[in-house]
């Protein structure tokens, strides 16, 4: 991210992203998802965080400046993600 503020991390057991405040290391809020959330990324093009959940195949989209879950789309059949499970964003 820009200032690198805020840190998102999957939390695969509770269905939610965690924000925590990159500077004082506290968790900010959480967000819930879909079930079993893995991969996760930042586009600094729209600010939107994407989670991939292969619990019911979707991949959540969350606007990373009000930390609202915009939408669930749904993906093919047992779809996963693999590689970055935590993402960082401005503000």
């Amino acid at each position: 991210s820009a200032d690198g503020s805020k840190i998102y991390v999957t939390n695969t057991q509770g269905d939610s992203v965690s924000v925590i405040d990159a500077h004082t290391l506290r968790q900010r809020s959480t967000i819930q998802v879909d079930t079993v959330p893995e991969g996760i990324g930042y586009s600094p093009a729209n600010h939107k965080i994407y989670v991939a959940s292969w619990g019911d195949n979707t991949v959540s989209v969350i606007d990373a400046n009000s930390n609202k879950r915009l939408a669930s789309i749904p993906t093919g059949k047992q779809s996963r993600a693999f590689g970055s499970f935590i993402a960082t964003a401005p503000h």
